[in-house]
């Protein structure tokens, strides 16, 4: 590659003054983490961003970046009892069209919340609801483009609250089936969400008693 290719080449155009908007500015010869490290600067203002003298990008973080899970010593052990050598031990899994007869509560994620209908308000809104039912809000680390994705988890129906925890008291199903199949319904007609999955079959670790 060429030494002329090496630089960041800025140009621009200016409309007349009938047209204050219609000005542009085009950035060319970055690299992917240099896309990257802009957008996050033009998207969420998650940057600031100069050039040295060899006419590349130059980045500063606006924001200190999330700590590793393993970094709070507190937390540690999170399985205190478990041995390394047990912890893929006597495994079981448990089929969907067997759970009629197992105490199970599904767990249930919510992905892309307010899905095409996204406004502000309405995420405000659809969020503080969620939170009202009993789910908590995942969101991982942001991405060199300062960009994140997030869930909405709820552990089990047991962990329900408010009026979801009512509506699933009120209910008159008595099969996990049932239950999971009202769960949706009610969170479908209350909820405005792009993906909602319930996940039943579980691989978990025992303990001999």
């Amino acid at each position: 590659m060429s030494e002329n290719k090496k630089i960041v080449r800025i140009s621009g155009s200016t409309q007349s003054s009938h047209d204050p908007f219609g000005n542009g500015l085009s950035i060319e010869g970055l690299s992917k983490e240099e896309f990257e490290d802009m957008t996050a600067m033009i998207v969420s203002g998650g940057n600031w961003v100069t050039t040295g003298d060899d006419r590349r990008l130059r980045v500063h973080p606006r924001r200190e970046p999330l700590p590793s899970p393993t970094r709070d010593e507190d937390m540690l052990p999170f399985w205190s009892s478990a041995k390394q050598r047990e912890l893929f031990k006597d495994k079981e899994l448990i089929k969907f069209d067997d759970i009629s007869g197992h105490l199970i509560s599904p767990s249930i994620y919510i992905s892309s919340l307010c899905g095409y209908h996204y406004s502000p308000e309405n995420y405000k809104e659809n969020a503080e609801r969620l939170e009202s039912f009993g789910f908590a809000c995942l969101r991982s680390r942001r991405g060199r483009d300062s960009r994140f994705w997030e869930i909405w988890y709820l552990p089990g129906l047991v962990c329900a609250q408010g009026d979801f925890k009512e509506f699933l008291a009120e209910s008159k199903k008595r099969s996990v089936k049932g239950k999971i199949t009202e769960s949706v319904e009610f969170l479908s007609k209350t909820i405005l969400f792009g993906s909602l999955d319930v996940v039943i079959q579980r691989s978990c670790m025992v303990e001999d008693g």
